[in-house]
């Protein structure tokens, strides 16, 4: 928490680059934000959370699709197509690395659309497993977060 005060030096030190842009946002968290992340490969992600109290944050969105992440534990962020037996997939995966999920939440645009999980886990996933995801069909792309 005493980090947030150089947080822009400490970046700018670790080479990232930083910009703000104000813009409108619509019915949310007076304390709320839009994060766009740009990765070294051009990989982007924007994210939206609210700072709401007591040093508590909630994600309240990635890339357009609705969700909530606390941060108190690493997360993956799993978007795909809408179809049958995929979560089941996705979570078989998880099973074999020896993961233990503390909270799942999907949300979708419709059935058979873009569907994305958000996935709460216990301890540290492993380095490799983003790209197990990502190889399984109708995944689209996977992101994975460490707790805040």
């Amino acid at each position: 928490m005493m980090r947030i005060r150089d947080s822009l030096e400490l970046a700018e030190q670790q080479g990232l680059a930083i910009s703000f842009q104000p813009v409108q946002l619509e019915n949310v968290h007076p304390n709320t934000v839009r994060l766009t992340l740009t990765a070294q490969d051009g990989t982007v992600v924007q994210m939206q959370g609210s700072s709401i109290g007591g040093g508590n944050v909630v994600v309240t969105e990635v890339d357009g699709m609705r969700v909530e992440l606390t941060g108190e534990q690493p997360a993956l962020i799993v978007m795909h197509h809408d179809v049958p037996g995929l979560i089941a997939s996705v979570t078989d995966v998880l099973r074999a690395e020896g993961i233990n999920i503390c909270s799942f939440r999907l949300s979708r645009e419709e059935k058979g659309g873009t569907a994305v999980m958000c996935i709460e886990v216990d301890g540290t996933p492993p380095p490799n497993l983003e790209h197990r995801l990502a190889q399984l069909d109708e995944v689209q792309r996977v992101t994975q977060l460490e707790a805040l």
